[in-house]
This record gives C-alpha cells, sequence and structure tokens, in this order.
C-alpha cells in the first residue's frame, strides 16, 4: 500500500486562510490603539453645558451691557452725523457711565462733544441770556454735583467763587457735561469711547432729559498758558471752553 502525504496542500490552504482572515481584521484585537485614541464625542459632551444651563446668566450680562439711553445726531439740514450711547456699568471702585460716540460726515479735525442741560435740538433758538443761535435751546454745558474738597481735620473750608462763575457753579472743564475732544479722520470719521463717573442715568433723563452737541472747535479743556493769557481766560472762555459753533445736537432718551 502506497501512502500519499497531503501536507504541502494543506500548508497552503491554512496559509491562503490566515492571510484571508488577517486581511479582514479578525486577528487585531485592537485594544492598544482603542486606548491611545481620543474619543472626540465623550469630550464635546464633557465640555459643552447642559442644555438650558447658563443662558439665564448670559441673558443678564447682555441686559447689564446694554445701552440704557441713546442719540442721533442731526445738523441744522437734519443730515445724520453720528451716534452715542450710555450703558451704565458697576465697577469695583464705583459706578460710572460707558459713553460710546461715533461720528461721520465731518471735517478732519479735533472736535468738542458735550453734554447740555435741556433735552432741546431747535435750530435758531434763544438761550437763558436772550442770544440767537443754532440750538441754543439745549442750554449750557450739564454742570453735575461739584466735587467735594477735602477738609484736613482741625481745619476749615474757605469758602471761594472762581472768577467769572456764579455760586455753586461747577467751574469749566469740571462739569459732567464736558467730554474728551472726539479726532475727525481724513474720512470724515471719528470715534472715541470712555468712563466717566460724573454721569448717572438719573442724571441724564431727569428734568425732562439732556442733548449732545457736536461743537466746531475743540475743547480747551482749561489749559490757557499764562504767557498767552497773563489775567486767565474771560468769562466766556470759562464757559464754553471756546468750543466754537454748534454744529450737530440730539436729544439723549431710553
Amino acid at each position: 500500500m502506497s501512502i500519499i502525504h497531503r501536507w504541502p496542500a494543506l500548508t497552503a490552504v491554512t496559509l491562503s486562510t490566515a492571510l484571508v482572515l488577517t486581511s479582514c481584521g479578525f486577528f487585531d484585537d485592537g485594544e492598544d490603539d482603542a486606548a491611545s485614541s481620543p474619543e472626540p464625542e465623550q469630550t464635546q459632551l464633557e465640555t459643552a453645558p447642559p442644555e438650558g444651563e447658563g443662558t439665564d446668566d448670559a441673558e443678564e450680562e447682555d441686559q447689564e451691557t446694554e445701552p440704557f439711553a441713546t442719540t442721533e445726531l442731526i445738523d441744522v439740514a437734519e443730515n445724520d452725523l453720528g451716534y452715542v450711547s450710555f450703558t451704565e456699568l458697576d465697577q469695583e471702585d464705583g459706578p460710572g457711565v460707558l459713553v460710546s460716540i461715533q461720528l461721520w460726515n465731518l471735517t478732519p479735525g479735533f472736535r468738542a462733544v458735550t453734554i447740555h442741560e435741556h433735552g432741546l435740538c431747535e435750530i435758531q433758538s434763544e438761550n437763558e441770556w436772550g442770544q440767537v443761535g443754532d440750538f441754543y435751546s439745549a442750554g449750557g454745558h450739564l454742570q453735575g454735583q461739584p466735587v467735594a474738597e477735602e477738609v484736613i481735620e482741625g481745619e476749615e473750608l474757605e469758602e471761594s467763587t472762581p472768577e467769572g462763575t456764579a455760586p455753586q457753579e461747577v467751574p469749566h472743564p469740571d462739569r459732567a457735561g464736558n467730554f474728551p475732544n472726539v479726532l475727525v479722520n481724513q474720512d470724515g470719521t471719528g470715534s472715541i469711547e470712555f468712563v466717566t463717573d460724573r454721569l448717572s442715568q438719573q442724571l441724564l433723563l431727569e428734568d425732562g432729559g439732556r442733548s449732545v452737541i457736536v461743537h466746531s472747535d475743540p475743547d480747551h479743556h482749561g489749559n490757557i498758558p499764562s504767557r498767552y493769557a497773563p489775567y486767565g481766560p474771560d468769562q466766556e472762555s470759562q464757559a464754553t471752553g471756546d468750543t466754537g459753533s454748534r454744529v450737530a445736537c440730539g436729544v439723549v432718551g431710553e
């Protein structure tokens, strides 16, 4: 009897089967890759806040930063020249108001922008001294509260009235309505943002509201060198800051 050896055939079949199974991934358990690979879906779920949580805080933050008053600035021909907003803040050192001023369609240069006593913007109107001019009905600069002088213990505070000003009047440029000058660029636009503790929501909206005036010239803010005016600024300069004519006006409203 002859014995037929079939080992080579079996070996070939076994090898081909192993190759097929290997190519299909049956011998790759994938444990090392699974342990080292990140799981993006789980990471996103862990970092994302639960549904509905945090929305109230976001809404409250938006309400806190929303302006409580705004105004649109127009000239005597009712051309749109700018926009001002007022936002009440709660700072660590005390409350304040964020003032944001945007100007356009103006000639380049520095401009004074000021808050005035009355919420009126009438062309060729009369002020309290009988003078007539554009937006004179807005009155003078908003006074606000005078800064209290510090009194050293044991000393008496001397009462003094600044030259050219009425009693109890806040001297220029310490009034609540005096702002930094705005630089208008060559393209006719200008902007500035600052925080002031001289203003409040009540001060801006009480007594029928206030108005914002854009002037033709910058405010000198009382910086007049003595060599140019050895006797100091005159009464008109103290009252106005030499800001020139009133070219635009807007009533402050909620």
